[in-house]
């Protein structure tokens, strides 16, 4: 067992990197993003001293966090709620707010694991992750780090698109251009759940970078708007139905409306809006191209 801050901090980036292979499953990527998060913490208190995270209901577990393992034989930390009190103790950053977001995902967790409710199919994704990440972000500085040093690269710079947002600023921004709209089309209709579930029928045909002139229906006027999508990851090659396929992830980083002329103009604003769910893509592959990929070289016979 360690109690070391590097390897607390090497076990949280192996469950985030776990999250974002299984994205396409929210409540599997919840569950892995919030078991990271109870690392994290742990990783900074054990930063300041290992001594921090040990159960003080047994002088063993001190000695144990003080190196001397050969005193204790079955060390016990402390719980997750004890972490995030330190965190709040320790950290000016980490005040109570962050304390009450923590433990909150922490009871999800529980009720995920510990009973037969699968609570975490209920609570959709953006509904946390932005507050997760901030958590990350003042937890990871308590250790002279970045969110860049934890999250994987590839999903990195849209990461850091959404800690840059002021968000009551974009939510405000955002309402005002949806009245706007409402208003030039004198519509009383305000539908953004019936758009996030059109975006997720439209099927790229190709893996671009960038997806545009998707048509989606427009959440003011419910006319056809268009919608561009960036790609942000492709996954390993999978096998579904004898068809060799590869999952591509992509996010909405814009919409505009030629009939009430309303425009979204960044994924942060899509997110703001609630409509920046990551479009997973599913993408057939030529069978020779796959096997291509796993062919090794022939050396020496050129």
């Amino acid at each position: 067992m360690s109690w070391d801050s590097k390897d607390l901090l090497s076990k949280a980036q192996l469950y985030i990197d776990r999250a974002y292979q299984n994205q396409e499953d929210s409540s599997i990527f919840t569950l892995w993003m919030i078991l990271s998060l109870e690392l994290i913490a742990r990783a900074a208190i054990a930063n300041v001293h290992p001594v921090l995270l040990a159960n003080p209901n047994r002088v063993p577990n001190l000695y144990y966090a003080i190196g001397r393992q050969d005193l204790c034989e079955s060390p016990k930390s402390v719980s997750a709620k004890t972490v995030f009190d330190r965190c709040e103790t320790l950290f000016h950053s980490f005040t109570r707010s962050e304390k009450d977001f923590c433990n909150a995902l922490r009871g999800l967790r529980n009720a995920e694991i510990h009973s037969g409710e699968s609570v975490l199919e209920l609570i959709p994704v953006p509904n946390w992750q932005l507050n997760l990440f901030r958590v990350y972000e003042l937890l990871l500085r308590t250790m002279d780090l970045e969110i860049d040093d934890v999250v994987p690269s590839e999903y990195s710079s849209t990461v850091q698109e959404m800690l840059q947002v002021n968000e009551d600023q974009e939510k405000n921004n955002v309402r005002k251009l949806i009245s706007a709209a409402k208003v030039r089309t004198q519509t009383e209709n305000m539908k953004l759940e019936d758009y996030r579930d059109s975006l997720r029928y439209i099927v790229p045909t190709n893996i671009d970078l960038i997806i545009e002139n998707l048509r989606a229906r427009c959440p003011v006027c419910e006319k056809s708007g268009t919608v561009t999508l960036k790609r942000l990851a492709i996954s390993d090659a999978k096998l579904m139905n004898e068809v060799p396929f590869r999952p591509v992830t992509y996010i909405p980083i814009g919409f505009s409306c030629q009939e009430c002329k309303l425009a979204l103009d960044s994924y942060a604003r899509m997110v703001m809006a609630q409509m920046g769910d990551p479009i997973i893509a599913e993408v057939e592959i030529d069978v020779m191209d796959l096997f291509m990929e796993y062919m090794e070289p022939d050396y020496g016979n050129e």
